[in-house]
């Protein structure tokens, strides 16, 4: 089977996995049809209003994107970048006598983005926490670990990863967690925990990823709403 990135409309980047995707007013991420959540539409047409006495101009509607910041589109260009980066790299002669992959940089670059994104389904559920309390809380629980259980328990009455069985996405379960593990193994001194086939994993379960996460937050929106 080809992997999910050769079957990209010519000239769209893996940021694309964004493509199309907006804001709904419930809060939930939706492509312009019909919201899952709400089930409201989203008009195409244009909206006549009145800018001057006696002057009419034709708007046509606005939507918001579904990314969260700026950086949800570059992490998954650097991704990208890293990714399609020709091994043989600079960087060859530092690594050629040790075991770190040169592809290590691909899951790094995935988890900062990972984490991200766990912050952003947090926060929704703090949301109507005073700010000072809020991030006192996120300053508590800064650890995307502690994020994914104890503070997400504590929030929403479950974890994370029980979200993702809950939205029939269990399959997730078990690449994030072999990902963090060897994050975790990376960072605390075993280099050769991140090596070329887990970078290639990652790669393959990017998009699949991207939709889990998008299913376990419009499923907090409505368990919210």
């Amino acid at each position: 089977m080809n992997p999910w990135f050769e079957s990209l409309p010519s000239g769209h980047r893996w940021s694309s996995l964004w493509y199309g995707l907006v804001l709904c007013g419930c809060g939930a991420i939706r492509k312009p049809e019909v919201c899952k959540v709400c089930n409201g539409k989203i008009s195409s047409e244009p909206v006549v209003i009145e800018v001057a006495p006696g002057r009419f101009e034709r708007i046509l509607p606005a939507m918001m994107g579904a990314e969260g910041r700026y950086e949800d589109y570059l992490y998954l260009e650097l991704i990208e970048r890293e990714w399609k980066r020709p091994v043989a790299s600079s960087a060859a002669g530092l690594l050629q006598n040790t075991s770190i992959s040169e592809r290590a940089s691909v899951v790094m670059l995935f988890w900062t983005y990972f984490e991200g994104r766990i912050e952003r389904l947090v926060r929704l559920g703090l949301a109507t926490v005073p700010e000072a309390l809020r991030e006192d809380v996120l300053a508590k629980y800064a650890s995307v670990g502690s994020r994914m259980d104890r503070l997400y328990k504590l929030i929403f009455g479950t974890t994370y990863f029980n979200d993702l069985r809950a939205v029939g996405c269990a399959n997730m379960v078990d690449f994030l967690g072999e990902v963090q593990a060897r994050r975790n193994e990376f960072t605390h001194g075993k280099p050769s925990a991140i090596n070329d086939l887990l970078a290639a994993q990652v790669v393959r379960q990017l998009r699949d990823e991207h939709f889990a996460w998008i299913e376990v937050f419009n499923h907090r929106v409505k368990a919210l709403g």
